[in-house]
């Protein structure tokens, strides 16, 4: 009888390839758009290109031109996040940080590429385009981890749409809202750390921070019902600058 098999846990998507109408209009996108470095052609038996994001890696994407290419189209390829046909929905392009992020951001704009969607997820901060072959691409930049690992559910839930033309389409906030479970929200309430979203019937904490001790603040309490609201964010999550320096912060509970 043969042994039960069980898949294993991949390290991560390698590379991606994509079929293109064009390679020279696509290379100059993927090159001169997005930056990724051209590594290698190859001509023989089908035209292929590879381009990587820098040292350290051989390459991310690829680029094979379909022999019989549909004829050119003079409107410009239109992408939604909403699935409307079989296949890949967008690819996503990380930047190093929030500044060289900014910068592709004016860089797309000043090279006339139009933002689809321009928004904030709980664990990146995004803008979707589409290439020329009408590929949804994100570009974006990750937040730290300490915002999104509390409760990642949440933060895959949340969004905040922001503008997609002008200068407003170009900032970014930098206070972000952490994602942490309901019970630790609750107890951050106590120490008067900022919880964004509606209050809730009143909770036991039960909780006790390290500095706090017992009977301190960290005290079994209730919440109050002038717990603390913004709009457009998702419930229960702390702003950035104020849980950061929080003592439970890495404690998780």
């Amino acid at each position: 009888m043969a042994e039960a098999t069980r898949a294993q846990r991949p390290a991560g998507v390698n590379h991606l390839v994509l079929n293109v109408a064009d390679i020279e209009r696509s290379h100059r996108f993927y090159t001169e758009i997005l930056g990724f470095e051209h590594v290698l052609t190859i001509e023989q038996g089908m035209h292929m290109r590879f381009y990587r994001s820098g040292p350290g890696h051989h390459h991310d994407v690829a680029l094979a031109q379909v022999k019989e290419p549909p004829p050119p189209s003079e409107e410009a390829p239109r992408w939604r996040l909403g699935a409307r046909t079989v296949g890949v929905n967008h690819i996503a392009v990380a930047y190093p940080d929030r500044e060289s992020f900014l910068a592709q951001l004016a860089h797309l704009q000043a090279n006339g590429v139009a933002f689809a969607l321009r928004g904030n997820h709980g664990m990146t901060h995004s803008v979707y385009v589409a290439d020329p072959d009408g590929n949804g691409i994100e570009v974006l930049y990750e937040l730290p981890a300490e915002v999104w690992e509390g409760d990642v559910k949440r933060a895959l839930l949340h969004f905040e749409a922001l503008p997609k033309e002008g200068p407003e389409a170009l900032e970014d906030d930098a206070d972000y809202p952490v994602f942490v479970s309901r019970e630790l929200a609750d107890h951050l309430l106590d120490h008067r750390i900022e919880v964004i979203g509606p209050p809730s019937s009143p909770t036991r904490c039960g909780r006790r921070c390290r500095r706090c001790g017992p009977g301190g603040p960290g005290r079994r309490w209730r919440r109050s019902s002038a717990a603390p609201r913004a709009v457009g964010r998702a419930p229960h999550q702390p702003s950035a600058a104020r849980w950061a320096s929080h003592p439970c912060r890495r404690r998780g509970s």
